[in-house]
């Protein structure tokens, strides 16, 4: 996972891997850790992960028909599912990490899980018949 070859920068060699630590409604927690340990953190020449998901039954195989949730250099990471997404949808999540120049490696295998439902807000308290 050298950043230079003979001088010059290269993409990371290797893919992360993604680990959900949870689900609360539309928000998903992840762990981002180097694929060939378990130890939290990043490979050598590694500054950090472009994090990309995807709302649906099966994963685009082209990284451009995924949405881009941002950067991190942190081991975690929170991906928020906006817009028209219905509760319980399966949802899919890649990383890869980039270089110092921000240059990527490849994806790692998506992973997937479902949102959890909305919570309903300002609902009057029912009163229990006496």
């Amino acid at each position: 996972s050298a950043t230079r070859v003979s001088g010059r920068y290269v993409s990371p060699g290797t893919t992360p891997s993604l680990e959900i630590a949870g689900v609360v409604n539309s928000t998903i927690s992840l762990r981002i850790h180097d694929i060939d340990t378990s130890k939290r953190g990043k490979p050598a020449g590694v500054a950090g992960a472009f994090v990309y998901s995807f709302v649906g039954d099966a994963p685009p195989a082209e990284l451009t028909a995924w949405n881009f949730q941002g950067s991190t250099t942190k081991a975690k990471f929170d991906v928020v599912v906006i817009g028209n997404v219905v509760p319980f949808a399966k949802v899919w999540l890649t990383a890869a990490w980039f270089n110092p120049r921000q240059m990527a490696g490849a994806a790692c295998t998506p992973i997937s899980t479902n949102l959890g439902s909305w919570t309903v807000q300002n609902v009057p308290a029912m009163k229990i018949a006496a």
